[in-house]
């Protein structure tokens, strides 16, 4: 719990290493057409908005404390 309080909120335009340990386990998690390279772009958010369509998540892009939990289930 302490670690999911913790969990950043990222999004379009988001640069950070955060971003790249997102796009690492979107990776890990095989969602394709995303690059690790920190910058949360366009391809990132497609990525994502995948990503929490195929896990019953709210589908805005936006990485919150529920999509980082889903991602590191």
């Amino acid at each position: 719990e302490k670690t999911k309080a913790a969990c950043k909120t990222l999004r379009n335009g988001s640069k950070n290493d955060v971003v790249a340990v997102l796009q690492a386990l979107l990776v890990c998690n095989k969602i394709d057409k995303v690059y690790v390279d920190g910058d949360y772009g366009s391809l990132t958010v497609s990525a994502v908005k995948t990503y929490q369509k195929r896990t019953g998540l709210i589908v805005d892009g936006i990485v919150g404390k529920n999509t980082f939990a889903k991602l590191c289930d």
